[in-house]
């Protein structure tokens, strides 16, 4: 009899005791359709950057939104990038002391000539490298921004060269950078996508984003320049860029934040090809207000129960977010959500375990485990055997 007791005994403590995992329905948002694309855009696009990760979601809107044509000034949002990039002005800073050259003096009488748009110049006197910015971003001197360009790399051919290895470092691939750094030759080509994303990368840089919301600026001659951009400060815009040339037509591309479920998110729209500034800013400005409408969110928070843990012999623990966050999407493309479980906790769990991930689009989240199971206690073992 004492050999049975002490048989059973033992098998009860070896013969192991599991915890299930179980994974609980997730209810995902339906797709609408986005207002965005009924607002009479040929060539446009809208865009937003995530919170979560700072990724850029931009596209296209209307049926001409993928043709890749002259970008006119709008290229300059390339232009400053590039020459920042290399020559940055510190915060809090003018940034260096620029000689004005006897060429840069001819540049300017050129552009005049040409009706271009441009910043008045003289020969012997100095600009900062942000009041050379500031005439580029808000009075587009096609000037400026061919001599900064020069400044910066030497010559406009190797300035084009640094250009387009900036494009192909952050797969802008629908651009190129042609003969100039102002966009006034028709060489410099994008799409509206593209636009959307290099104004999005634009304003992640706190010089650029500070100017472009600039209305005005005093120039060393004294000259006051305005800012092109009429959408400052309507509907949440604080940045853009505008351009016109023959070959491009009238385009505008602006930067707004707008709340979206408590959180204010930077938010892009673009309006390319258009026959007059009129009809390029009524447009851009549609579809600023339409992309904010167009954005959805998906919540997730501790309270919420992704996936949950089972034992025989304790209450079953929730697994859950390790924090509060809400994921954005565009509401016609609902998020796409996957879960990985680690389930080589066999019989017992450890309050706040990590217990894995969910991925929701290219969102990453931590999964934790709510509450602890213990191991199965002798006694519950004694009376469970199998």
């Amino acid at each position: 009899m004492a050999f049975l007791v002490v048989g059973y005994v033992s098998y009860c403590l070896i013969h192991p005791q599991y915890i299930s995992y179980q994974r609980l329905p997730i209810e995902i948002p339906k797709p609408k359709t986005l207002s965005s694309l009924h607002q009479g855009v040929q060539r446009g696009a809208i865009g937003y950057i995530n919170p979560n990760n700072q990724h850029i979601y931009c596209r296209p809107i209307g049926e001409h939104s993928h043709d890749v044509r002259a970008t006119a000034s709008i290229a300059k949002l390339i232009t400053v990038q590039v020459i920042l990039n290399k020559k940055p002005i510190p915060s809090n800073s003018d940034g260096d002391k620029i000689l004005i050259t006897a060429d840069d003096e001819a540049r300017y009488w050129r552009e005049v000539s040409m009706n271009g748009s441009s910043v008045h110049v003289i020969a012997g006197q100095t600009m900062t490298a942000r009041q050379m910015v500031q005439a580029i971003l808000l009075a587009s001197a096609n000037n400026i921004a061919d001599s900064m360009a020069i400044w910066a790399y030497g010559s406009l051919e190797n300035y084009s060269k640094a250009a387009n290895l900036w494009l192909k470092q952050h797969s802008l691939s629908n651009t190129k950078v042609g003969l100039d750094a102002s966009g006034y030759d028709p060489s410099t080509t994008s799409d509206a996508v593209d636009i959307c994303k290099i104004m999005a990368l634009a304003i992640e840089n706190p010089t650029i984003k500070q100017i472009a919301s600039q209305h005005e600026a005093v120039m060393p001659s004294g000259e006051v320049i305005k800012n092109t951009n009429r959408l400052l400060n309507n509907a949440g815009i604080y940045a853009g860029k505008t351009g016109f040339t023959d070959a491009a037509g009238h385009g505008v591309v602006v930067a707004s934040k707008q709340k979206v479920k408590e959180q204010l998110l930077n938010i892009i729209a673009v309006s390319l090809s258009n026959s007059s500034y009129n009809d390029a800013f009524t447009n851009t400005e549609k579809l600023n207000r339409s992309a904010h409408d167009d954005i959805g969110y998906f919540e997730l928070n501790p309270q919420i129960a992704i996936a949950r843990a089972h034992a025989k012999w304790s209450k079953p623990v929730n697994i859950t977010t390790n924090r509060s966050t809400t994921v954005y999407y565009w509401l016609d493309q609902p998020p796409q959500i996957s879960l990985s479980i680690n389930t080589d906790n066999t019989n017992h769990l450890g309050e706040n375990s990590l217990m894995g991930n969910i991925t929701i689009d290219d969102n990453n989240f931590k999964l934790i485990a709510n509450d602890n199971i213990q191991p199965a206690p002798l006694g519950w073992q004694l009376l469970h055997p199998f």
